[in-house]
Parts: structure tokens; sequence; C-alpha cells
């Protein structure tokens, strides 16, 4: 990782923890701590991905997430940032990780290559293929 993409980062984890802390969390634990930053760049051999800076594969992701949940709780602060370069089914692989992980407190976000700007994206369940899709497709009053 570049030194520019290391200051981005920063100044964005900065960011996001003083919005969270300030957001009236409960656990005052994961208030003091930054968030777990996971970070899936593109590059020409393929995607890398990275947990708080050190780099991982996807496997190892599961392993060492659910390690720091385990000793920050599941409420922790996750951020997750997605190169737009990357499938969105490889995206949807990442959440399907973070959420066996135990994260119940992810945000995902996609950057831009020249990583200027960034947007978050709210995934929520899946649901059943549909064109026609309705507020209740389960059948339940339970938000998807």
């Amino acid at each position: 990782m570049t030194k520019t993409a290391s200051v981005w980062l920063a100044s964005i984890f900065l960011t996001l923890l003083s919005c969270h802390a300030f957001g009236g969390s409960q656990n005052t634990q994961s208030a003091t701590l930054p968030p777990i930053a996971i970070v899936a760049d593109y590059s020409q051999s393929g995607i890398s991905y990275a947990i708080d800076s050190k780099r991982v594969t996807l496997g190892q992701c599961l392993r060492i997430l659910g390690d720091m949940l385990r000793e920050r709780g599941s409420q922790a602060p996750v951020v997750v940032l997605v190169d737009e370069r990357i499938s969105f089914q490889r995206m949807q692989d990442l959440k399907g990780v973070v959420d066996k992980a135990g994260a119940s407190a992810a945000r995902y976000f996609v950057f831009g290559a020249d990583r200027s700007r960034m947007q978050q994206l709210n995934l929520g369940r899946g649901i059943p293929y549909s064109l026609h899709p309705t507020d209740n497709p389960f059948g339940t009053n339970e938000k998807y």
C-alpha cells in the first residue's frame, strides 16, 4: 500500500471513528477503539485484502476478523472499503465472510480507482428474485 493510500485510509478511519464515538454508542469499549478496517483492493493480478493494513487472503479474513470480534465484541465497528472495479459477486463473498465472522456493525463503502471519493452501500439481507419485489418478501414484519 502506498504512503498516499495509507494517509487517505487513516483520515477516513479517523472520520468514521469520530462519527461513531459521537453517535451515542452503548458499548464504550467499541467507541474507544478504532473501527476494524477491511480493504478489498483491485490490481492486475487480482484482489488483495487487508485487515487493519495487514495483507490477508479472503480465507484468512474469517478467522482473523472472528478473533478480533470475540476480543472486542460483535458490536465493534467494522468498515469495509471495496474498490469499484471489484465485481458485485466478490463484494457479496466478502460480505458473507464479515457476516459469518459475527460482525453486527459493519458498514460498506465503494471507492473509485483515484481514491478521491467513496460511497456508502447499504447491503441488506438477500431476498428472493422477483421483477416486482415487495416491501414484505418473507411474509413477516421483519425488515430486509
